[in-house]
């Protein structure tokens, strides 16, 4: 009866030749090359707040969509990466319908964008810092 062993790899292949010397070497080549490739991470920059107030509108919609295109606008002059409303931080948009029925938003956000390099942005940016968490006020 041939016995087999349960106990794990034991380096040997199917021809019998020692593999372990050659994963040990893989290993580390490998740990070697992680040394030497230098880190990049992405950083998310942000811009200063940027408020826009549309036009008056007959819908909510339509109001909405026209305070967000000007502020894409103003947020472009910090580089087409910064004019990501999903990056922004510190949002708001408000709205209000005027005595002529007519609606008109205001959009407040600090445009951010994001890249790999980040000695290479815009004059006025800055790291992203964490929102402060918001407390509930009790009636």
């Amino acid at each position: 009866m041939v016995g087999l062993s349960t106990s794990g790899y034991h380096g040997l292949n199917v021809r019998g030749q020692n593999t372990q010397g050659g994963l040990v070497t893989f290993l580390g080549l490998l740990a070697v090359l992680a040394i030497l490739t230098p880190a990049t991470a992405a950083v998310r920059r942000c811009g200063d707040f940027i408020a826009t107030a549309g036009e008056d509108r007959v819908s909510e919609n339509a109001a909405k969509q026209k305070a967000m295109t000007l502020w894409v606008e103003a947020a472009g002059q910090h580089g087409p990466a910064f004019t990501a409303w999903r990056l922004a931080i510190d949002k708001s948009l408000s709205c209000s319908k005027l005595a002529d029925g007519m609606y008109r938003c205001q959009v407040l956000a600090r445009p951010c964008g994001v890249t790999q390099v980040p000695d290479a942005l815009p004059p006025g940016t800055a790291p992203a810092l964490p929102a402060a968490p918001k407390r509930e006020q009790r009636i």
